[in-house]
């Protein structure tokens, strides 16, 4: 898992990456709860993208974000955390809203 915890980092996230190793994929830590807002511009590969709250309950999943679109895709509410993963991840692995994310002490970073 990649730490993206500083804003140029975040700015950056999987733009122009055309392929993710298997099983692998990216936390976006933010510095407070609140509406977080992506976009798949310059994103060549499909991605599911969870908002996770300040105490890892799965708050919101974007199944299969559609590459390089510019549509904004919203958290629907306060979100600390967001993870980044190929499309289908969140399906495969049996994600759904209100479950819990042991993000471990990934969140100090």
């Amino acid at each position: 898992m990649e730490i993206a915890s500083t804003p140029e980092a975040r700015a950056q996230g999987l733009m122009n990456r055309p392929s993710l190793p298997k099983n692998h994929g990216m936390l976006f830590v933010f510095e407070r709860s609140e509406d977080q807002y992506f976009w798949m511009k310059n994103t060549p590969l499909p991605l599911d993208i969870i908002f996770l709250q300040e105490t890892g309950t799965v708050r919101h999943i974007h199944h299969h974000a559609t590459p390089f679109s510019e549509k904004v895709i919203y958290s629907r509410g306060p979100a600390r955390y967001v993870l980044e993963f190929e499309a289908g991840t969140a399906h495969r692995i049996g994600l759904s809203v209100g479950d819990q994310v042991d993000l471990g002490d990934a969140t100090s970073k």
